[in-house]
């Protein structure tokens, strides 16, 4: 089978044209088992024998992994001014959503994070403590080791551990589905230091996506970010922030809705825009990312006064959560 750059691929177990026929079987026959035919008119696709909702974007998982974030996104937004109805609607709205999509992962994420919030919201017990918090960062970092594996495991299912193969198929293909291209897609061993322009293959797991696309220095960088950025929501004690940053992080091991071309759907960035000077040693002053150098120059000639250095506190980072408030209101 022939790659993107016009290289042969071996097929395993097969030659020349015979091998591009099996190879190409393979594909056609993983993509049937998960395609859904939709019908955008109509606003609903069948997949599985079940007529399932999608509204015309695509089919119906896209739509109800829209309808999390924006729910996602809301509670972050507005839960200050949320009662108990409103916390029941949005319960009533993930069962309708899994009832007219049919979409199982979403339908746990959205669950699970509209259940943390709540609790979030509700216990000062909890949402001042450090369990959720270290659980939370604990959870993202196995599913980013588990996002590795997937990526250096990827094949057919032939040659795939049996166990991994059960697993793939409770994901619904997510795994072997970096595989499937002629040239192996996503596959640990495809990964450059920097990407490549030429690596546009779409498929499920975001951080395989992330990597594959991007490179595995920016792909490092910003799986750093990701954890300052937790670790920032705890510090400053924005509970609802580090739900946000958990949900898209958790849902990222399984969907790549947030590693994509259209940027602003990554609601974390705005979260990433407001609290980033708080990463830095800079005494929680908030800044322009322009103003850096002469931040650092400023806080370094008063080394001193013991500014320079110094962790970024829910005491000394009102500048910091003044600019996230500003934020935040902007985006209601």
């Amino acid at each position: 089978a022939a790659g993107g750059d016009g290289a042969r691929i071996p097929c395993h177990g097969c030659t020349d044209g015979a091998g591009a026929r099996t190879e190409g079987r393979r594909r056609a026959e993983l993509s049937s088992q998960y395609h859904e035919d939709y019908d955008a008119g109509a606003g609903y696709g069948i997949k599985e024998g079940s007529r399932r909702l999608c509204l015309g974007v695509g089919n119906s998982n896209a739509l109800a992994i829209m309808i999390w974030a924006l729910m996602t996104l809301g509670v972050y937004l507005f839960h200050e001014k949320m009662k108990p109805v409103h916390w029941m609607l949005l319960g009533v709205l993930t069962v309708g959503v899994y009832a007219a999509t049919m979409t199982r992962t979403t339908f746990l994420v959205m669950a699970a994070t509209l259940v943390l919030a709540f609790v979030m919201d509700k216990s000062s017990k909890i949402r001042e403590g450090s369990l959720v918090y270290i659980g939370g960062m604990a959870a993202v970092a196995v599913g980013f080791v588990f996002s590795l594996y997937a990526a250096h495991i990827s094949n057919w299912y032939e040659l795939m551990p049996a166990w991994v193969v059960r697993i793939d198929r409770i994901l619904t293909g997510r795994i072997s589905s970096i595989y499937a291209f002629e040239n192996g897609g996503g596959v640990l061993r495809n990964w450059k230091l920097f990407g490549d322009p030429n690596y546009v293959e779409y498929f499920d797991m975001g951080y395989v996506r992330l990597f594959f696309w991007y490179g595995i220095i920016p792909g490092a960088c910003c799986m750093v970010l990701l954890f300052f950025l937790m670790r920032v929501c705890r510090t400053l004690k924005d509970a609802q922030g580090f739900v946000l940053v958990l949900s898209f992080a958790l849902f990222t091991v399984v969907e790549a809705h947030a590693v994509s071309v259209y940027l602003a759907r990554n609601y974390v960035l705005f979260l990433l825009g407001a609290y980033w000077t708080a990463m830095l040693p800079l005494g929680g002053e908030a800044i322009w990312w322009w103003q850096l150098p002469g931040a650092f120059w400023k806080h370094g000639s008063k080394a001193a006064d013991g500014s320079f250095g110094r962790k970024a506190t829910v005491g000394n980072c009102s500048e910091v959560q003044e600019k996230a408030a500003t934020i935040k209101e902007a985006a209601r």
